[in-house]
């Protein structure tokens, strides 16, 4: 059961957010769980409090939705699915824009709904 809602998450990461930037450099990632997220604009609203770089998903491989943003402004916060590939096809591990000059620092993942079976995001 959700015990945060977007609005004291986005309270956490403004006052933890040099320290949450810290262990995702350390660890290579961090996992967030137990707050309620409710649609894609509401996660765009918690990222812009954590202050990550906005970059636009230009050049990637993979077949994605764009759920928040617009495909015309680029400097918008953009939110996309994950791959909209058939459930039958892998995903590879996410490298987001590596072979681009200018790859993100960071890359956040949200999980709207959790797969009854499967379902993991390689990293």
């Amino acid at each position: 059961e959700p015990t945060m809602n977007f609005v004291q998450l986005q309270e956490y990461f403004l006052a933890k957010h040099d320290k949450i930037l810290q262990a995702a450099s350390e660890y290579g990632a961090v996992m967030f769980s137990g707050f309620e997220i409710k649609s894609g604009e509401e996660w765009a609203s918690v990222l812009f409090k954590l202050g990550i770089k906005e970059m636009p998903y230009v050049g990637g491989a993979a077949v994605r939705k764009l759920i928040v943003g617009s495909e015309s402004r680029m400097t918008d916060v953009q939110v996309l699915t994950t791959n909209e590939s058939p459930p039958s096809e892998p995903i590879p591990f996410h490298h987001e824009l590596a072979q681009t000059p200018n790859p993100p620092d960071h890359i956040c993942f949200f999980c709207s709904a959790n797969d009854v079976e499967g379902g993991s995001t390689p990293l």
